[in-house]
């Protein structure tokens, strides 16, 4: 084998954790007699993450002649080469410490770095990695070969900055790298060599370039967690004051989007800072976080969100809400696709009601101003990323004031052709009866569900989030063995709120074949690097997924379903398929525009602020793929009076939709 001039191995990246992997040398220590017989190590993490997914992870062993040869990027590394561990302790509280027992000898691919002879059979060289296993089998298939490894890589050159690998030679005339050339590169054409002897031997990578091998009986691999790829700061100790200044000094420095948002970070600063001192000085936590709430969903990105495990905060800040919106007129208003805004359901009781307003009441006007206008002054309670989705937030409380105040309203009823004028005042929300029909069903409580319609020939599967994995897989699969031979299937992910990304990638794999797999490089990502003080663009990967039971794989029609509270993993699930051809998006509106990578950041009082802090764009290209776009439906069902009743009579208009284009036969 002719070594790489370079080695410029290439990382997957995802919504989670860093895959890594790779290089460095220089500088030998002298053996021991014994062979390592077994591996033990242990993972100190800081990241939320690892307690959140991994209750049962995988530890191993894994085969690194992939990255030395240079084709790491385009393939997994194979089950019969992996050596299985097992967990010496529970995965919470960190650290978490595992066990791997060594075989006689290992299934790896051998590579030989004899330069004066190649006909040497050459070593095994190998990694320890912890897995999230998704399956619930033994070994690391696909995705689930991406987590912490014994490895670390130098965020700027890409080469392995510290770690530890695992050498195995099946005679002592073998040979590895035991510093590197002039080049200051491992795995070249320059690499000076030693010889190592039979069985097992450990080489520990250190931050000065040198490389330690050890030959005692238990050899120690550590996880490593890269720190700028994990850095979640905590100012929950610091003053009210100082976590709002350091976390405005964060954002202004790490949040992705402030080019995007055109933000100035300054003049959010001086905006709420008044807020936050006088909150500090009352020692009134409720109102601090009122401020810090409204600061988050100033800034119009459905990531930016703030949280709090205190019941009595997360109250005040209802409680502001029920006097802002406490009074209603009892009537429930929806925006058509052709620009009015027209009543869909009255309160028996309610002002409205009284007036003489009936479904399909169109509103002209409201304290003199036309509807579009009204909309611009009522506030939100939440964080959204796109003007669509913010728009459908504050419609859900159109006529909604402070209880008695009075409303100047014009309206036209249906088959009236000049407006009506009525001054209306508004009673408590909570006083009105409607009487619409209950829609709900029991599948609203599932995790995921799924059934037939058409007379069995169309599948429909929908499921609440990313999150629960085993028994999304499980019942996910369960419902692929059934519709190999259906005319289409249908995946609803309306309301679904996102998480783990790799689950999301998983769940589309089976939509492709070994024989035809689908490219994990149509994203690129930019990470923000504290060394730099700027994004930079991540190492790009030619792998490519395909269905990890080859009896699932399903070629089919799919239909995708999605609305505004779909977010972030569901979104990027919906617009892979379709960048892919793999899928139709049905949908009435865009979806909630949560794109970039999520950071999060500890606040006093057990507030948690999360943040978009990374950026995700379209393949060689600057454009945002769902940052403040969200994804773009390929048919959109119309917005229509007619619609609107037919929903309050149960009926799915956009379900239906899907069903009337795939029994349609049109493409």
């Amino acid at each position: 084998m002719k070594p790489k001039q370079h080695l410029d191995f290439k990382i997957l990246k995802l919504a989670i954790l860093p895959l890594v992997l790779l290089f460095l040398g220089g500088g030998v220590e002298a053996q021991t007699e014994n062979g390592v017989k077994k591996i033990s190590g242990k993972l100190d993490y800081k990241s939320y993450l690892i307690p959140k997914y991994y209750h049962s992870p995988t530890f191993a062993l894994m085969d690194f002649s992939y990255a030395i040869k240079g084709d790491a990027d385009s393939l997994f590394v194979p089950m019969k080469s992996q050596i299985l561990g097992r967990s010496t302790s529970p995965i919470y509280p960190s650290p978490t410490t595992f066990e791997i027992d060594l075989p006689i000898q290992p299934n790896g691919r051998f590579v030989n770095f004899d330069k004066k002879n190649s006909s040497k059979q050459g070593v095994q060289v190998f990694y320890t990695q912890i897995g999230l296993n998704m399956y619930g089998d033994s070994y690391l298939d696909q995705l689930e070969q991406n987590g912490y490894q014994s490895v670390t890589l130098n965020s700027e050159t890409e080469q392995i900055s510290e770690g530890t690998l695992l050498i195995y030679a099946s005679d002592n005339k073998q040979v590895f790298p035991k510093n590197w050339g002039k080049d200051k590169k491992m795995f070249t054409d320059d690499d000076q060599v030693t010889n190592l002897e039979t069985g097992y031997t450990l080489a520990t990578i250190k931050g000065d370039g040198s490389i330690q091998f050890s030959r005692d009986s238990n050899g120690v691999m550590d996880l490593l967690e890269p720190t700028a790829k994990n850095d979640a700061p905590d100012f929950s100790e610091m003053g009210l004051v100082e976590a709002y200044n350091a976390l405005i000094d964060l954002l202004k420095e790490r949040y992705a989007y402030t080019k995007k948002r055109n933000l100035d970070w300054e003049k959010i600063r001086a905006k709420y800072q008044d807020e936050i001192k006088d909150a500090e000085k009352r020692k009134d936590t409720g109102d601090y976080f009122i401020a810090i709430k409204d600061l988050s969903i100033s800034l119009k990105d459905a990531h930016v969100q703030t949280s709090s495990y205190d019941m009595a905060l997360v109250s005040k800040y209802y409680k502001k809400l029920g006097e802002l919106w406490g009074g209603s007129l009892g009537v429930s208003v929806v925006e058509l696709s052709d620009g009015r805004f027209v009543v869909t359901t009255i309160a028996e009781n309610s002002p409205a009601k009284k007036a003489g307003w009936v479904v399909g009441t169109e509103i002209v006007s409201v304290n003199g101003k036309t509807p579009a206008e009204h909309m611009e002054d009522i506030p939100i309670n939440t964080s959204k990323g796109t003007d669509e989705s913010i728009a459908l937030e504050r419609i859900n409380f159109f006529f909604n004031f402070p209880i008695g105040t009075n409303v100047a309203v014009a309206y036209k009823n249906p088959n009236q052709t000049k407006p009506q004028k009525v001054q209306l005042v508004t009673q408590d929300a909570d006083s009105f009866t409607y009487s619409e029909k209950s829609c709900d069903s029991n599948e609203s409580d599932l995790q995921i569900s799924y059934k037939f319609f058409n007379e069995g020939n169309i599948g429909y599967i929908r499921w609440k989030n990313f999150e629960e994995i085993p028994v999304t897989l499980a019942t996910y699969e369960g419902f692929l063995s059934k519709v190999n031979d259906r005319k289409g299937i249908i995946i609803d992910l309306r309301g679904n709120s996102g998480g783990l990304l790799i689950l999301m990638y998983t769940m589309t794999s089976y939509f492709f074949s070994e024989q035809n797999p689908a490219p994990l490089n149509w994203l690129d990502l930019y990470n923000y690097d504290p060394k730099q003080h700027e994004f930079i663009k991540a190492g790009s990967n030619n792998m490519k997924i395909y269905s990890p039971k080859s009896n699932l794989y399903y070629s089919g029609k799919i239909v995708v379903l999605v609305d505004d509270k779909s977010a972030s993993a569901a979104e990027y699930f919906s617009q892979y398929l379709q960048s892919q051809n793999r899928a139709t998006v049905i949908a009435e509106h865009g979806t909630e525009g949560a794109g970039g990578i999520l950071a999060v950041v500890t606040l006093p009082k057990k507030q948690v602020f999360t943040y978009t802090g990374g950026q995700t764009y379209f393949a060689n290209t600057k454009e945002v793929n769902l940052e403040g776009k969200g994804v773009t439906p390929d048919i959109r069902v119309p917005i229509t009076l007619e619609n609107e009743l037919k929903k309050q009579q149960c009926e799915d208009v956009v379900l239906q939709t899907a069903i009337e284009f795939l029994t349609s036969d049109k493409e």
